[in-house]
């Protein structure tokens, strides 16, 4: 049963004390980093670690960032368009 080959995965990490990787749910988005053009993030970890058969956390990311002020597809805060060129 502890094997690897039961037929129900369930009852193998019930048996054999095998556990699933468990993430945290994302915490509060921070605040932008800058009035203009800036960057805010938020962070999950690892609640419980797999072990033996268990599924690990293989690619899902702990850490998302996006862009703020503007974020994608909102026009830029007053005052932080960049200037046009000036003929000299």
């Amino acid at each position: 049963l502890c094997d690897g080959n039961a037929a129900s995965r369930a009852l193998r990490l019930e048996a054999c004390g095998d556990r699933d990787c468990i993430l945290s749910a994302w915490n509060d988005w921070s605040d932008c980093t800058l009035y203009c053009f800036g960057v805010r993030e938020r962070q999950r970890i690892v609640s419980q670690f797999h072990e033996g058969f268990g599924r690990p956390c293989l690619d899902e990311a702990l850490r998302q960032v996006e862009p703020c002020n503007p974020r994608a597809n909102e026009a830029a805060p007053r005052g932080c368009g960049i200037a046009e060129p000036v003929d000299c």
